[in-house]
């Protein structure tokens, strides 16, 4: 039996930490990986994958989960709409050390929403269990990174991305910049 897969787009200014998180998302479950190099790059050029292979409910079947860490520098902005086609979710995130970040997931959501203006559906209509052929329909988390930044006490005195009304529905968590295991998210 084939392996379900889900692909799941990653977006957010340069520099919020996408790239940082999801490695150790995906390092956390695949322990013995060798392959994420602190050496590696340390700014995403165009669009990184990360994959990680991840079991479900007490059955353990597992579902492939392919993330999209797309650029987030003006100068990709052309060419990240050839990966914002065929995902089935979209996790927006900003440094909650610079609040600039988390407004500009406004203009991420309208970058978006603008592609499937001009091209159709960011997922195409499939007719299968879930089919999520607009962006208002796509699960959406919203990750405000680099806590550990923050002083303990600190409270935003705004309502931050999830103030927005098209963010007021999504699901949103805050993430350490250096996260050692899964249980730190």
């Amino acid at each position: 039996m084939e392996t379900p897969s889900v692909r799941v787009l990653v977006v957010g200014d340069s520099g919020v930490g996408k790239t940082a998180l999801l490695r150790s998302i995906c390092r956390a479950h695949s322990p013995g990986d060798i392959s994420y190099d602190r050496s590696a790059s340390l700014w995403t050029t165009g669009c990184d994958v990360h994959v990680l292979l991840k079991p479900l409910g007490p059955s353990g079947r597992e579902v492939f989960v392919e993330f999209l860490d797309v650029g987030g520098h003006i100068k990709y902005e052309l060419s990240r709409g050839a990966f914002y086609h065929d995902v089935h979710g979209v996790i927006f995130v900003h440094d909650l050390s610079n609040a600039k970040s988390g407004e500009h997931l406004r203009n991420w959501s309208r970058e978006l929403a603008g592609m499937q203006k001009l091209k159709g559906c960011v997922v195409p209509s499939t007719g299968k269990e879930h089919d999520f052929s607009t962006l208002h329909n796509l699960p959406k988390l919203v990750v405000g990174n680099k806590r550990d930044l923050l002083p303990r006490n600190f409270r935003p005195k705004t309502t931050g991305p999830t103030g927005y009304p098209e963010f007021r529905t999504v699901a949103s968590i805050e993430s350490v910049r250096k996260v050692a295991d899964m249980s730190e998210i």
